[in-house]
């Protein structure tokens, strides 16, 4: 016998609905010597001394980098005048690897080694970096993991009237080597929960607290658009092709249905059927008694978490908007999701 499952879905936002035979979103390759992104009117400067959390997915190699290969900054040519710097610092007190680091007004702020990720996130595989504050605490993530916090002054401005470049620190000309993804700034701090959620996924651009979302994905010629519709930047210094355009790619991080490549699926992995689907949606998968399915909306929050007791099971969509949503199942270690359509 079927169970059938009403899950009342409280919050809904839309976004894309592919699903099937999805593609690797691309991105930008930078190539460590002069190439970055200028976005003229900086989104950190709504930001000021207030919450925000930074994201990206990066791919790179140590022996290819700068000492202090670059994310992003606004930090101008003066080094010491403010602004900020989201980067790799440099081998530094015992570390054998490059380290996740902020810096705030000319101080930096990292974990020896990368914290409890206990490793380097240049080894040539994507991973996806995050710094978050909540007033006077920064929070570094990892592949959606945190690795530690790190006090900070609460008046710690990110703003300055200076471009911010993305892949390039003015001050020092350092650059980053590799590819970089899914760039995002929100003006909110973002849970552990929220940020390992969401790493995966192509946002709408509409998201509460997100203000400027690169995807560097859109191949548009100069012009590297943000999602939020607030924030676009252009390849290098000018309109006009030259030297210091990173270039498009179609490799990248994560694909259209929101799984890295390379991520392993065997034993945890579900059926969906029919997908997309106007009403019911039947799930199977051979999995151990108490295995929880959760519905998850695109910012993070757990909508409804149901314990299953049969591996053939079916979910009744119909009451519910059009739109896509997040079926989280887990299960003895493994956790895998998949996103089904609404028609």
């Amino acid at each position: 016998m079927k169970l059938k499952t009403y899950l009342l879905l409280l919050i809904l936002i839309i976004f894309s609905t592919d699903q099937l035979q999805a593609q690797l979103l691309g991105s930008l390759y930078f190539n460590g010597s002069d190439n970055y992104v200028e976005v003229g009117n900086s989104p950190l400067n709504t930001i000021g001394t207030g919450d925000f959390t930074f994201e990206a997915w990066i791919q790179g190699n140590e022996a290819d980098q700068n000492r202090h290969p670059i994310l992003f900054s606004n930090r101008g040519s003066d080094a010491f005048g403010g602004g900020i710097m989201f980067f790799m610092h440099n081998q530094w007190n015992g570390s054998p690897s490059k380290m996740l680091c902020l810096q705030i007004n000319a101080v930096n702020h990292l974990f020896i080694n990368n914290g409890s990720f206990n490793g380097s996130i240049l080894d040539g595989k994507c991973h996806h970096v995050a710094i978050s504050r909540n007033g006077s605490e920064l929070s570094f993530y990892i592949d959606g993991n945190k690795i530690g916090n790190k006090p900070i002054p609460n008046n710690a401005t990110v703003s300055l009237n200076t471009p911010l470049l993305i892949g390039k620190d003015q001050a020092t000309n350092n650059t980053f080597n590799g590819i970089i993804s899914q760039c995002r700034i929100w003006d909110i701090a973002r849970t552990q929960s929220e940020i390992a959620l969401n790493k995966d996924v192509s946002l709408s651009g509409n998201e509460s607290g997100l203000i400027a979302y690169w995807e560097m994905n859109n191949e548009n010629n100069q012009v590297v658009t943000d999602k939020t519709g607030q924030f676009n930047g252009t390849l290098g210094s000018s309109n006009i092709p030259d030297s210091r355009d990173p270039s498009w790619s179609t490799e990248g991080c994560i694909d259209e249905s929101g799984t890295p490549p390379g991520t392993p699926v065997a034993n945890c992995a579900f059926q969906i059927a029919p997908n997309p689907t106007s009403g019911w949606v039947n799930i199977q998968q051979e999995f151990p008694p108490n295995a929880k399915l959760s519905v998850i909306n695109s910012v993070g929050q757990f909508l409804a978490t149901i314990t299953l007791e049969t591996p053939d099971f079916d979910i009744d969509l119909s009451p519910y908007p059009s739109g896509v949503y997040f079926l989280q199942l887990q299960f003895e270690g493994c956790i895998t999701s998949k996103r089904v359509v609404k028609t």
